[in-house]
């Protein structure tokens, strides 16, 4: 297969990423995959509809269809997308092409970047195969086109960070067998815990917040964008909120990758220690969020609910320093000494004692 001239620049950007498009080229599982998926799902969602009975149903078919449709591919996309990820990444053991591919020349940080890359187009792929059948909701009525996008939109941006955790788990298992089971069976049991608390459990809030939001609707966020008043709370609460969260959540999967990608002899512990620098005010604010929104008798039991997810978060970070290096490797005292580093180099580099 031949690409075109922008591809070609592209790729030749991203060697990584072009390899392993070329690999799923020959071998062909993955794209199967994912066209039977796309043509499954499309007819469960015909199924439904037809049960329900497309022209005589009831007025808020088509936002039923919509709750259902977006759900089972959501579930579709946090399952199956880490999965892939991870297997992915740990097919260069399986192979016995990790050190070949290290020796090119190309940085861990390079590698981590492709392979997220290459799973994050199979995603999009996958949506672009399914998005046909969401013209049915749009036919029956109670949903909009905005918010249909909307939907799609926040279908990547989650899919990107199944991808993201995928990806880690490769980087740290010893085969793919190993690698899809973890990724799967982990995504298995937070798929539905995160659809449950963030769906249904916030859908309350999202309705206390904007009446036009349907309560224990799982699928509300892309209507709160659509029917929402924008206003503060809504810049706040639908823009820099979910902004914030989902950058911070990449670029920490990201440092434990390439910080699982490296060896004992390497730095593997200065890129989340500038990821915790700058989350730590971040996460603050957003645990005084549920404070400040809330009035009344129940203010004070939003203020200390922000500030258990903020020693949560604490808590879980001191637990990823726990496992850095007692000292620093003579690598990197050397890599030091030759670019005469600073104290902060030092302090954010490997050492449990300044940790």
């Amino acid at each position: 297969m031949s690409f075109g001239p922008n591809w070609q620049r592209i790729l030749r950007s991203q060697p990584v990423m072009a390899c392993d498009i070329r690999q799923a080229q020959r071998t062909g599982r993955t794209i199967f995959l994912l066209v039977a998926m796309a043509v499954l799902l499309g007819l469960l969602v015909l199924g439904i509809g037809s049960a329900f009975g497309m022209t005589n149903g009831p007025p808020n078919l088509g936002a039923i269809l919509f709750q259902v449709y977006f759900s089972l591919v959501y579930f579709a996309v946090t399952i199956v997308a880490p999965a892939l990820a991870a297997a992915g990444t740990a097919a260069e053991k399986d192979r016995r092409t990790w050190d070949a591919m290290v020796l090119t020349g190309a940085s861990l940080r390079t590698i981590a970047q492709g392979k997220f890359l290459a799973s994050g187009l199979a995603v999009v792929a996958f949506l672009l195969l399914v998005s046909p059948a969401s013209i049915l909701t749009l036919l029956l009525g109670g949903v909009s086109a905005a918010e249909v996008i909307f939907a799609f939109a926040l279908l990547l941006v989650i899919g990107l960070v199944a991808v993201a955790y995928g990806v880690s788990v490769g980087a740290a298992a010893q085969g793919t067998a190993s690698a899809t089971l973890v990724a799967m069976a982990s995504a298995l049991a937070a798929a539905p815990l995160l659809f449950v608390g963030v769906g249904f459990g916030m859908s309350v809030f999202a309705h206390a917040t904007w009446p036009e939001v349907p309560t224990f609707s799982p699928v509300w966020l892309p209507l709160a964008y659509a029917r929402g008043r924008f206003d503060a709370w809504y810049a706040v609460l639908l823009i820099l909120l979910p902004v914030a969260v989902v950058t911070l959540s990449l670029w920490f999967l990201y440092e434990v990758t390439v910080a699982r990608l490296s060896s004992e002899r390497d730095d593997r512990i200065s890129g989340l220690k500038r990821w915790y620098l700058v989350s730590l005010p971040i996460v603050t604010a957003i645990a005084a969020i549920p404070g400040f929104m809330t009035h009344g008798s129940t203010r004070l039991s939003a203020w200390i609910a922000g500030l258990a997810g903020l020693f949560l978060f604490v808590t879980s970070c001191a637990y990823v320093f726990a496992g850095d290096a007692l000292a620093a490797p003579r690598r990197v005292e050397f890599e030091w000494k030759q670019r005469n580093a600073g104290w902060a180099a030092r302090v954010l580099g490997p050492g449990l004692v300044q940790t």
